[in-house]
């Protein structure tokens, strides 16, 4: 397998949105997978269960799965074991072996979500790099990349040790 390696910015880039009154975090995480762009977007979009770290949600303790609806204003949903849905976004492009781009928070009515962007580039016949581009305001911050990133890449077969 492939060993991960994750090319991110020497630095993080913290840019001003006066309008919000608040900083806004820009985190890039990019990556190749040994299979197609297209295999790749439907691990990330069907099978999030399978990888999608609780700790990235607003109800870890009784966290399923994340559920995309997959069309251009979507819903972006957090299911719990027990069958409730959670609004948490809405899906902005469903291009799919491409790109999507979604809102997400944590948080049931945030002001300003996160907006993530996740770009699946075609390098060869069973190869990829799949991009992931996160902006995000202060209040809702995540920074544990490793325990969201390592295990989708390990789905794909990218040794992340």
């Amino acid at each position: 397998p492939k060993t991960l390696g994750v090319r991110r910015p020497p630095d993080e880039e913290v840019v001003s949105a006066p309008s919000w009154g608040m900083q806004i975090h820009d985190d890039v995480h990019e990556f190749d997978v040994p299979c197609a762009a297209q295999p790749a977007f439907e691990a990330f979009t069907l099978r999030t269960a399978e990888w999608w770290s609780a700790e990235a949600v607003g109800s870890p303790d009784t966290f399923s799965h994340v559920f995309f609806e997959p069309v251009v204003g979507g819903r972006v949903q957090e299911i719990a074991s027990d069958g409730t849905q959670t609004f948490r976004g809405e899906v902005k492009e469903w291009k799919p072996g491409r790109r999507l781009v979604f809102t997400f928070s944590k948080a049931e009515d945030a002001v300003h979500p996160s907006t993530i962007s996740v770009d699946f580039i075609h390098t060869g016949d069973d190869a990829a790099t799949v991009r992931i581009h996160h902006l995000t305001g202060d209040e809702d911050r995540f920074n544990n990349w490793d325990g969201f990133v390592k295990p989708y890449a390990a789905l794909l077969g990218v040794y992340t040790h």
